[in-house]
């Protein structure tokens, strides 16, 4: 798995349980992530029944629904190496949760399209939607918002911007230790000491870069580089 993406697959595929929003905005945001999630499982799948599902879902006037299968669509394109194709989508579905006045919807939407942004390796725009999502975001909702601060974390550190990079893994770093999250310590850990090194700070990088290993073989994950995509 690729450092480079691997903070979105964090956002997924785990679980952190550490919303404190209402339980209403917090059953809606898991119920579009869960449908995003089958999406990234079965991209195939999901391209297949997308056009029957979003008719139903106009027929019907669902329009969050609309939007929602608009994010999965997007998403099995992504899975799939089809980065530009799945901006296209994810962006119909940001213009259709702003037009219905669905934060929700709207702040996860543009978390996706940063993330589509980060896979076609234009950092500088993967963080303008970043900041966007975090603008607008439940300052409540946890789960989001730790996202988004390791994804700029990341953005940030690709940019050049080391110290403000180091800052935003920092923030989300207090979330995933309480709970336990072995991965996303690794993660962050690793990206904070590749930040270190570049600014030859080798004590500090040596520090982080341990601890990522030491965390790491608590996990399955692995780091590689990052495929070619569209």
């Amino acid at each position: 798995m690729s450092f480079r993406t691997v903070f979105i697959f964090i956002f997924l595929t785990i679980g952190l349980q550490l919303s404190a929003q209402t339980a209403k905005a917090s059953i809606y945001q898991d119920s579009i992530r869960t449908m995003v999630k089958k999406a990234s499982e079965s991209p195939e799948l999901t391209l297949k029944n997308s056009d029957s599902l979003l008719a139903l879902a106009k027929t019907d006037k669902k329009y969050n629904t609309y939007a929602a299968l608009l994010l999965a669509k997007g998403t099995a394109y992504s899975f799939l190496g089809k980065n530009t194709e799945a901006l296209k989508h994810q962006m119909r579905a940001h213009f259709l949760f702003d037009s219905i006045n669905d934060i929700t919807g709207k702040a996860l939407s543009l978390m996706y399209i940063s993330f589509s942004h980060t896979h076609l390796k234009n950092d500088k725009k993967a963080k303008e939607y970043l900041l966007q999502t975090l603008s607008i975001a439940d300052k409540d909702n946890s789960e989001l918002l730790t996202s988004v601060y390791a994804n700029l974390g990341y953005a940030s550190i690709e940019l050049g911007d080391l110290y403000k990079g180091i800052e935003y893994l920092e923030k989300s770093l207090i979330h995933y230790k309480k709970t336990d999250n072995f991965t996303a310590i690794a993660l962050v850990h690793h990206g904070m000491g590749m930040a270190y090194k570049r600014l030859k700070k080798d004590t500090l990088a040596e520090k982080y870069l341990h601890s990522a290993f030491e965390y790491q073989k608590k996990t399955c994950l692995l780091y590689t580089s990052p495929s070619p995509r569209d």
